[in-house]
């Protein structure tokens, strides 16, 4: 009989250390659940920044990209300009060569 009632009060005694360690258990994992969740909410503000950047980025790269082409077309038209510019130097030079032979003719 004393052994059925030792066996009898050491399963209370189990009993009671599985839910005290299933409640502490579950306490720290909702601890741990907490800081998970506060470290997770960080890593998505700072992915969330750095998408914000990422656009803001892009579209300071398409800005630069659209004035590198009107740079582009303004200097093309500017070589332009020089050329005919020169041409036509060069043809005043040849029309004064012309002046000059026809009046020492």
């Amino acid at each position: 009989m004393e052994m059925l009632n030792w066996v009898h009060s050491t399963g209370a005694v189990l009993r009671s250390l599985w839910y005290y360690m299933a409640k502490l258990l579950g306490m720290w994992m909702e601890e741990f659940r907490g800081h998970l969740d506060v470290e997770l909410n960080e890593v998505g503000r700072q992915q969330e920044a750095s998408c914000i950047e990422n656009l803001m980025l892009k579209g300071q790269v398409e800005a630069l990209l659209q004035e590198n082409i009107i740079l582009k077309r303004a200097v093309g038209i500017q070589h332009e300009r020089q050329k005919e510019s020169e041409e036509r130097n060069q043809e005043l030079q040849h029309l004064k060569q012309m002046v000059t032979q026809y009046q020492s003719s």
